[in-house]
Order: C-alpha cells, then sequence, then structure tokens
C-alpha cells in the first residue's frame, strides 16, 4: 500500500520536454494505475467471505457489532482513498496524451517545414538540370504544403515564409515558360513524345484546364492536316473529271478522329480526368463539323444531288414526267434514271451509315466516361453532340434520300408491271419476282439508314406500293381475263393429259399466270413482313424505335389479306365458270331414280354412275388445270369447286324419293366419289362430302326410329368436322330439321312417326 500511494511530482512532469521521458513515466503512471485496481479488486473480493461471516453469528452482540462497523469504516476509507488516487492518475494521463498530441503535431509541422525547404532546393536543382518533371512535381508539393501550413505561420521567422514563397513562384512562372515554349515548338514539329511529355506538366503547374486545352487543340490540328490532304486529293480528281471515292475519303476522316481518341484516351483519364476525355472529344467533333460537312457538301454539290431532288419532287407536284434528264439520260417519261438513282442512293446511304457509325463510336466514348465517373449520358448532351453542322448536313442527306428512295421505288414497280413477261414453263410472270426484289432491296436500306422517321416513312410508302400499285395491277389483269375463265372450263379431250401444258389457249395461260401471281404476292407480302420484322434489332437501337417501326410494318398485313382475297374472288369465279361444264352429269343425276328393287340395285354395282361421270369429268379439269396452276391456286381451286358440286348435289337429291336400297346405293356413290377426290388433293376432302354421306347413311336405315342410335343431345349443333367423335357418337353436319327432312324422303317411312323423333 505504501508503494502504490507515491506520490508523483507534478513539477517534474511539466519541465518535461523529452518525448522518450514523457513515454516512460506514462508507462509508469499506467502500471501503477493497474496496480491499485488490482489491489481494489482485491478488497471487493473479501465482501462475500465477511458477509458470510456475519450470516454465521449465532446471536448478535454490541461488541460483534461493533467490530464489524469498524472494518467497515476502514474498508471505506480504504476504497475511497484508491477512488480519489485512481482519479487523480486517469488526469495525470490525460495531461500526458495532450502533452504527446502537442508533441506529434509540431513535429509534424517541423517536417512541413523542412520539406518546403526541400522543395525551395530541389526545384531549383531540377531547374539547373533541365529536370522539368520533378521541378513540376517539387512545385506541386511545395504548394500542399503552403496550403497546409497557412494556420501555423508562428512558426516561421519573420519574412522567412514570404521568402520561401516568393523563390518557389519565381520557379514555377520560370518553368511555366519553359513548359509554354517547349510545347509550342514539339506542337510545330508535330512530335507527340514531346507534346506529351509538356503537356502533362500542366496538371503539377496547377494549370490542368489550359493543358488539357493545348492538347486537344494538337489533336484537332493533326486530324486538320490528314483532312485537308484527303480533301485536297478528291478535289484533284473531281477537277480533272476522274472519279472520287467520297465514301472512303469520309471513312478516312472517321479513323483518324477515332484512332486518335483510342490512342490517346488512356493519356487524357490519367492526366486530366474524365472532363478530359469529354473536353476531346467535343474538340475533336468541331474537326468533323468543320471537314465532314465540307466533305458532304462537295458531295451534294459533284451528284448534283440538290437539282436530282428538286426534279423528282417537281415531278411528284406535278403528277408526271418532267423534261430533261440530270443523270446519265432519263426514262422514258424523261426525268431520272432509276439506275443512276440506285447508285446515287447506294454512295448516299453509305455515307449516312458510316456517318451514325462515327456518332454511335463517340458516343459510346462519352458513356464510357461518364459511367467511370457514375454519371450518364443524358438525352440533352446527346442533342447538343448531334447538333452540330456535320449531323445536320447528315440529317439533309437523309431527307434527300427519303426523296430518291421513294421516287427510285415507284419508278422501277412501275417498270416492272410495265415490262411484265412470262417465261415458257414458268407459273409466275417477271413482275412478281422483280417487284418483291426491289420492295426487299429499298425495305432494307430504308432501315439501314439508322433513322426512324426515314425507315417508317419509307416503309408506308413500300406498304403504299403493294397496296396500290401491285394490287391494282394483279387485279387487272384477273379482271381482263374474264373470257380466259370460259377458255380454261373448257373439258379437254384426253389427248390433252400427257403432262403437256403447250395445249393450253394462250390467254387462258396469261390468266393462270395473274391468278398464280396474286397467290404468290400474297405468300411474298407476308415473307418480305417478317424479313424486314427480323432485322430490326440489327438496325434499330432503342424498343420504342423497333416498336415504331413495327406498327409500320403491321399495315402490310392486311395488304396480304387483301391479295388473299383478291385471289379468292377470283377462284370462285373460275369455278362458277367451270360448274356448267359439269351440267351433263348433273342432268344425268336428275333423271336418276333411287327407289330401287333388289334386281336394279345389283344392276346398279355393275354399271358406271353418275358419280363416276361427275368425278372422272372433275378429274379431267383439274389434271388440266394443275401443271398450270400454284398448289394454293390448286388446292383453292379444288375445293372451291366441291363446295359449288356438293351443294348442287345436296339440291337435286333432296327433291327425290329413296327406298331403302336406293339410300344403300347413294351411300357407295358418296363413297366413291370420295375415295376419288381424296387422291386430287393433298388436304382432307371429307368435310366436303360429310353432308351428303350423312343423308346416304339416314336414307338407308332400317327404320326411322334407328337415327337415335347415333342421335346424341349435342347432336345438330352445326360443328365442323365429320367423323366419329367420342363414345360412339357422330359429329352430325345436318340439324335435326334436316334430319327429319331427309328422312322423310324414304318413301317407306311413316311421316308422323318422323316427325314425333326426339332430335
Amino acid at each position: 500500500m505504501a508503494a502504490m500511494s507515491t506520490t508523483v511530482d507534478l513539477g517534474l512532469i511539466q519541465k518535461l520536454t523529452n518525448l522518450s521521458d514523457i513515454n516512460r513515466i506514462l508507462n509508469e503512471t499506467l502500471a501503477k494505475e493497474r496496480a491499485l485496481d488490482v489491489e481494489l479488486d482485491q478488497l471487493l473480493s473479501k465482501r462475500a467471505d465477511l458477509e458470510r461471516s456475519f450470516l454465521l453469528l449465532n446471536a448478535p452482540t454490541a461488541e460483534a457489532l461493533e467490530l464489524i462497523h469498524e472494518d467497515c469504516q476502514q474498508m471505506l476509507q480504504s476504497v475511497q482513498a484508491t477512488s480519489v488516487l485512481a482519479a487523480h492518475i486517469s488526469g495525470k494521463v490525460r495531461t500526458l496524451d495532450t502533452a504527446q498530441s502537442r508533441v506529434q503535431e509540431t513535429l509534424s509541422d517541423i517536417k512541413s517545414i523542412l520539406d518546403r525547404t526541400n522543395c525551395i532546393n530541389g526545384v531549383q536543382a531540377a531547374m539547373d538540370s533541365q529536370d522539368y518533371e520533378t521541378a513540376a512535381n517539387f512545385i506541386c508539393t511545395f504548394i500542399e504544403l503552403d496550403a497546409k501550413m497557412a494556420s501555423h505561420r508562428e512558426l516561421f521567422e519573420d519574412g522567412q515564409e514570404d521568402a520561401q514563397r516568393k523563390v518557389l513562384m519565381e520557379a514555377k512562372a520560370q518553368l511555366e515558360v519553359v513548359v509554354d515554349k517547349q510545347l509550342e515548338e514539339a506542337v510545330a514539329q508535330r512530335n507527340q513524345a514531346a507534346v506529351l511529355r509538356y503537356a502533362k506538366l500542366y496538371k503539377p503547374l496547377g494549370k490542368q484546364a489550359e493543358g488539357l486545352q493545348r492538347f486537344v487543340d494538337f489533336l484537332r490540328l493533326t486530324v486538320a492536316g490528314k483532312a485537308r490532304a484527303g480533301y485536297s486529293t478528291m478535289a484533284e480528281l473531281l477537277e480533272a473529271g476522274k472519279k472520287a471515292d467520297f465514301v472512303a475519303t469520309l471513312s478516312l476522316l472517321f479513323k483518324d478522329l477515332a484512332m486518335t481518341l483510342e490512342e490517346h484516351e488512356a493519356f487524357i483519364r490519367e492526366v486530366f480526368g474524365v472532363s478530359g476525355v469529354l473536353e476531346a472529344v467535343s474538340g475533336l467533333q468541331l474537326e468533323c463539323d468543320s471537314h465532314g460537312s465540307r466533305l458532304l457538301a462537295r458531295f451534294a454539290e459533284a451528284k448534283r444531288v440538290d437539282r436530282v431532288v428538286s426534279e423528282i419532287r417537281g415531278r411528284k407536284r406535278l403528277g408526271g414526267g418532267s423534261s430533261g434528264a440530270t443523270l446519265g439520260g432519263g426514262n422514258k417519261e424523261g426525268g431520272p434514271d432509276p439506275r443512276q438513282v440506285d447508285v446515287l442512293i447506294a454512295e448516299l446511304l453509305r455515307l449516312c451509315q458510316l456517318s451514325e457509325e462515327y456518332n454511335q463510336f463517340m458516343l459510346g466514348k462519352m458513356r464510357d466516361a461518364l459511367g467511370s465517373a457514375q454519371g450518364q449520358l443524358t438525352a440533352a448532351r446527346e442533342t447538343n453532340f448531334r447538333s452540330g453542322p456535320f449531323n445536320v448536313a447528315v440529317r439533309e442527306l437523309l431527307g434527300q434520300y427519303m426523296a430518291l428512295e421513294e421516287f427510285y421505288m415507284n419508278e422501277t414497280c412501275s417498270l416492272a408491271v410495265r415490262i411484265d413477261e412470262s417465261s415458257p414453263g414458268s407459273l409466275t410472270s417477271s413482275l412478281v419476282d422483280d417487284v418483291f426484289f426491289i420492295l426487299r432491296k429499298c425495305g432494307l436500306r430504308a432501315m439501314a439508314s439508322g433513322s426512324v422517321q426515314c425507315c417508317a416513312a419509307l416503309l408506308a410508302e413500300l406498304n403504299n406500293v403493294v397496296s396500290n400499285l401491285l394490287k391494282e395491277s394483279l387485279g387487272g389483269k384477273v379482271a381482263a381475263q374474264g373470257a380466259a375463265a370460259r377458255l380454261l372450263a373448257a373439258a379437254p379431250s384426253a389427248a390433252d393429259l400427257a403432262g403437256r401444258t403447250d395445249t393450253v389457249p394462250s390467254s387462258a395461260m396469261e390468266y393462270a399466270v395473274a391468278l398464280n401471281n396474286t397467290d404468290v404476292s400474297s405468300d411474298y407480302v407476308v415473307k418480305l413482313k417478317t424479313e424486314l420484322e427480323a432485322y430490326l434489332s440489327s438496325y434499330m437501337n432503342s424498343p420504342g424505335e423497333r416498336e415504331k417501326v413495327r406498327s409500320v410494318l403491321s399495315d402490310l398485313s392486311k395488304a396480304a389479306t387483301d391479295l388473299r382475297q383478291s385471289n379468292t374472288r377470283a377462284l370462285e369465279q373460275l369455278a362458277e365458270a367451270i360448274m356448267p361444264r359439269l351440267r351433263a352429269v348433273m342432268d344425268e343425276l336428275a333423271t336418276v331414280s333411287y327407289q330401287l328393287s333388289d334386281i336394279e340395285y345389283s344392276s346398279r354395282e355393275a354399271e358406271e354412275g353418275w358419280a363416276h361421270h361427275l368425278v372422272a369429268s372433275v378429274q379431267l379439269l383439274m389434271t388440266w388445270l394443275q401443271p398450270i396452276l400454284t398448289t394454293n391456286n390448286y388446292e383453292g381451286l379444288l375445293h372451291l369447286l366441291l363446295d359449288k358440286l356438293v351443294s348442287r348435289l345436296e339440291a337435286l337429291l333432296g327433291r327425290k324419293q329413296f327406298s331403302q336400297l336406293g339410300g344403300l346405293q347413294l351411300e357407295r356413290e358418296s363413297r366413291t366419289m370420295l375415295s376419288a377426290l381424296q387422291e386430287l388433293s393433298s388436304r382432307t376432302v371429307r368435310d366436303k362430302l360429310s353432308r351428303l354421306s350423312q343423308m346416304a347413311l339416314l336414307l338407308g336405315l332400317e327404320s326411322a326410329e334407328e337415327v337415335l342410335d347415333f342421335w346424341t343431345p349435342s347432336s345438330g349443333s352445326g360443328a365442323t368436322g365429320g367423323g366419329d367423335s367420342l363414345g360412339g357418337g357422330m359429329t352430325w353436319r345436318l340439324s335435326a330439321s334436316e334430319v327429319r327432312a331427309v328422312l322423310l324422303q324414304r318413301s317407306d317411312f311413316v311421316r308422323d312417326s318422323v316427325m314425333v323423333l326426339p332430335l
């Protein structure tokens, strides 16, 4: 206890100036404090024993209580003394800690003063040895230290700080003059390594913005020199009357711009930061605006684009041709030659595509730079980038492209219609392939333009060509061949059925080609729409743009439907024209009786009746027509013809009376027709004859009540299709009233029993 109560001489502590002595006394004090804590814990640990002894007393006595009271007082005094000592030591520790912090701060200031002095000496030595990088780093360090020491002026002797700053600022000014001069010389000599060296020094000199501007000016100067050389070469070719490659020249300009940025991007980002990359993009874009717009203007002048577009728009306003040809001879109506316009479009569109590819590259660099800085390329920034003279010129070219493409599409499609011809052995004429080749070419070029407005407008014009020019041309050819329909309906002789089409009259063949053109065109429109939609993701960047173009393309579906409907109407007319050739067979059926005896039923089985004759006539006609019709037209005509035949057969058979054997004979004839007609079609014809087959089934029943074995509660609902449904019930094509009417055709069925059937 005596050792622990040793007091500390405060006077000795206040005289301490050596950091090691302070740390030593601090450690001794902390050791004493820990010893006191241990002693205090030992005293407190005796409390439980004392309490236990107190409880063990059998009878409290005044003496025992007095002893306990004295012990408690002694313990309390000991604890209070310990507490006071601990508080005293804690205060001394805090005092020592504060002193240590002040010493550390003082030492740091002293180090800064020494560093400032070293910077002064280092700058002077580096300037003498022309080590400008080291000098710039010393200047940057001095400026940082000077800002840090601003609150400790009392550490300097009078005038010492100002003297150091003056020396440093003089060295800084001297270095700035040297750097400016050396950079100018490096730029004049196009010495890229020297430019990089001296441009890097502007950052430590605190002139980062000026250094960035000078470096971007150097990049622009480099690109400008190459651009002028390329333009001069192209201009010389034009003046000499030779062909100049505008696409290659513009591509070379874009390549120089992109490679310049790509090559120096890492340097700019390291020295000047993200804003430096954005500034470099803006500076290079100024060169693109200057030289790119100049190149596009020269292209428009050399190709006389404005004059051609003006002439096209003038012809469009007048609704006809115009005098003279601007591009290498015109068409027969005067005006630009579509072939020359096609060449112009290809070159113009390639220029626009290259421009958009360059724009996307530069915008991508801006996005990458902003992405690294946790920013994003705003719509305003992109709009500002695209608002320069070059992109304005590109948009003007796109507007002219739209006029040229619209002219080319209409002129070449009209020409394809005018020169339409058929080749021997071909089911279609040249019109179909020519028109859709042109439409596909124009549609893909419109999407490749990359402009959603341009693409939407041209695809709308493409749909207009299909819906008007093509549809009217095909419809007119079909309507103009009414007489040929009658020729097609003429039954050929057996000699014509050797697989030859040379016996088909030319007018009939022309009509067949017109039908085939309509059928194939409808399919081609659907294929064209599907193909163009497949290219959407390749040419349109945003989902909104793709959806807008897709909405325009959806109009092609209606055009395809209109062509299909027109084709169906023509086939219906043809089927109607064929029907008179089958009148003889129908007349034969009108004379046939179905109230048969056993002998008549047996004799009918050996004879070739009306059903055989009808099938033979249909086979003769369809075998003759099949080689000159497309598969769709052939199948469509056959099924339309069957619809009309069945309808006529039902009407004729509905006026006859039947015996049971007559019904069985009709069932046999319906099976004969079904089997023979099925061979003519790749599609099922069972549904065409299902009503007739059901009539034959009803007419061959033993009794009228037997129909209930086939009739179910859901029968007679008019469901499509034939055959047996699940559970053995038939899917009836006849309604309940029609079933009764057929049963009443049986001469041996009583009317009252038929009418009370629960159908």
